[in-house]
């Protein structure tokens, strides 16, 4: 049986633990490539106006390849809703043999936080894509809501 992937739309910084034991956070991740590849290249497909819709459940557990995939964000609160700022995502291949330059992906989003609530997540942006093997311009979305499963609420 064969199964293929395409993966390179996971656009999320995570700042700490993704979800405390005993709570489910749902999320719906919404990606649209303005520029991205417009041929196949090594079997993916090309990501040209492709629209992505994730239907992500995280409950707790986060399990890690072996690769160097890292991620950063650094913003500014305008207000106690409103926050602004900068991510950056990379995937620079297996921690043994890293991929070129050229075949790494690196993307530099320019996005806003709605902090509407401690149960919800609202997460917008617009990023552009820094290597060869990267879309060149993709539009995110991020709307999720935590679920409490235990006796006491982690979020409030």
């Amino acid at each position: 049986m064969l199964a293929e992937a395409q993966g390179n739309y996971e656009i999320q910084v995570y700042g700490a633990d993704t979800v405390p034991a005993g709570n489910l956070m749902v999320e719906l991740h919404s990606n649209f490539t303005v520029d991205g590849q417009k041929e196949t290249v090594d079997g993916v497909y090309p990501t040209n106006h492709q629209e992505h819709e994730t239907l992500e459940l995280t409950e707790g557990i986060n399990v890690q390849g072996l690769g160097l995939a890292p991620s950063a964000k650094v913003s500014y609160d305008f207000t106690r809703v409103v926050s602004a700022g900068f991510e950056y995502y990379a995937d620079y291949g297996a921690l043994r043999n890293f991929a070129t330059t050229h075949d790494q992906q690196q993307q530099l989003f320019l996005v806003t936080d709605l902090n509407v609530s401690p149960v919800w997540e609202i997460n917008f942006g617009v990023g552009i894509g820094a290597t060869g093997s990267t879309d060149h311009l993709i539009v995110k979305a991020i709307l999720g809501r935590r679920f409490d499963w235990g006796r006491h609420s982690a979020v409030d």
